[in-house]
């Protein structure tokens, strides 16, 4: 009787082992390329995330630049600035006066207004809110409106270029003047970085 002895050529089929071997590389390739899937995904929608609050704050930033530019450089004028802390963080207030416009955020209202752009709790949450406070100069607290603006807002700090002082301020009470440069920095969220910018004010280069 003779006995056949068969080998697998380099031709032939897989053995269990190597199948296997190969089913375990491709689930090994299959989870990495999930997880580096799934991490770009999450960066950009991290990206697109910090992108939009960071045009939503300069939409903001250009609101107040338009009110900066449209403060009268000589004649009657009312700008004033207080700092403030909330939990421990800053919430200062910015005052201005103002015609119909941007400031009060409609084109057709009559009259002059007193706008403050400043900080508020949100009702019924924890967050804040930056926002306008406004009314007819001539108008009772009953007359206010709120308009938001931005939310969250952890802090918002404003700082003021006086001239004469050749110094930044925390506060202005002067209505004979109004400050060259205007240092804004916002906050969205505890532990984000702040958002900074400095704004210029048109009428303090023609001022008397």
């Amino acid at each position: 009787m003779r006995t056949t002895t068969t080998t697998r050529s380099g031709g032939g089929g897989f053995t269990l082992l190597e199948v296997i071997l190969a089913v375990a590389m491709l689930a090994m390739l299959t989870i990495s390329l999930h997880r580096f899937v799934g991490s770009v995904i999450r960066g950009l929608r991290v990206s697109n995330e910090l992108s939009l609050e960071r045009a939503e704050v300069g939409g903001v930033l250009s609101l107040l630049q338009v009110q900066l530019d449209e403060l009268p450089a000589n004649g009657p004028r009312w700008f004033a600035a207080q700092p403030h802390r909330f939990g421990g963080a800053s919430a200062d207030t910015m005052e201005w006066e103002c015609s119909a416009g941007p400031g009060v955020m409609t084109s057709a209202a009559p009259g002059m207004y007193r706008v403050a752009l400043e900080l508020r709790p949100v009702k019924g949450g924890r967050e804040q809110e930056l926002g306008l406070r406004r009314r007819p100069v001539e108008g009772t607290s009953q007359e206010e409106n709120w308009l938001p603006l931005l939310r969250p807002v952890q802090a918002v700090e404003f700082r003021y270029y006086h001239a004469a002082l050749n110094s930044k301020v925390d506060r202005w009470t002067d209505n004979q003047t109004v400050p060259t440069l205007v240092y804004v920095s916002i906050q969205r969220r505890d532990g984000d970085a702040p958002v900074d910018s400095v704004l210029t004010v048109r009428a303090a280069k023609v001022q008397k």
